[in-house]
């Protein structure tokens, strides 16, 4: 992601310190954007997989304190509550690792949506025919459409967060009770931290049809950039 951060970052200022040379640095804009489209791809593929390793892991867990609880097990029943407060500190510092992520690509949305609108300029003022300036408007469309997406990711990543921060809160206040209510109460935090793993597994999918739209985005960029130059 650093990598791919910093190629974008490097072509874009290519971009600018090379005005006279457009088909070029827009050749070079188009390919920082399929290489970090790749990456991305292979990234969600490889968070998808840990996801559900971890969903997997967790499913065990909780089932192994519900046996644990039926036969009054006290003593799993203290190697497992500490079992899943380290999974929850660990989800934790995964869920702000995202955030970030999140944050850069908001940034980088917002960088494409400025060179939309100096390319358009660019392209009044040569007099370009109608069909490039159809074309901008619908690259502008497009990044206009990827930053909403991307805001959101962001908007959805905090909340889960906070989720996981206020599941961990409560169930550490619980550390060590063994009482009937204590448990149940225990067992539900556990379902309740399930189902959040059960939705970034989901929100996975919908995360990689994203990037492969982008991906024929990026493709349908480059034909037109030949069409034009």
């Amino acid at each position: 992601m650093k990598y791919t951060f910093a190629l974008v970052m490097t072509l874009t200022l290519v971009l600018v310190a090379m005005p006279t040379d457009q088909a070029a640095a827009q050749a070079l804009g188009n390919t920082a954007e399929r290489v970090q489209g790749h990456k991305q791809i292979r990234q969600n593929r490889q968070a998808t997989a840990d996801d559900l390793a971890d969903l997997e892991n967790l499913e065990k867990l909780h089932q192994r304190y519900t046996e644990a609880v039926e036969h009054g097990d006290v003593e799993t029943i203290h190697s497992l509550d500490n079992r899943f407060m380290n999974i929850l500190a660990t989800e934790q510092r995964e869920s702000q690792k995202e955030i970030g992520q999140s944050k850069s690509e908001v940034r980088q949305d917002k960088r494409e949506l400025r060179s939309d609108r100096r390319e358009k300029q660019r392209n009044r003022r040569s007099g370009a025919n109608p069909r490039a300036q159809a074309d901008d408007r619908r690259d502008t469309r497009d990044d206009r459409r990827d930053l909403r997406d991307d805001r959101r990711d962001l908007k959805v990543a905090r909340q889960e967060a906070l989720n996981l921060s206020s599941i961990r809160s409560s169930y550490g206040a619980l550390m060590g009770n063994t009482e009937g209510n204590a448990l149940k109460r225990k067992r539900a935090l556990m379902g309740a931290a399930l189902d959040l793993y059960r939705a970034e597994v989901g929100g996975h999918a919908a995360e990689r049809r994203e990037d492969r739209r982008e991906l024929r985005e990026d493709r349908r960029e480059r034909r037109e950039d030949h069409r034009r130059h």
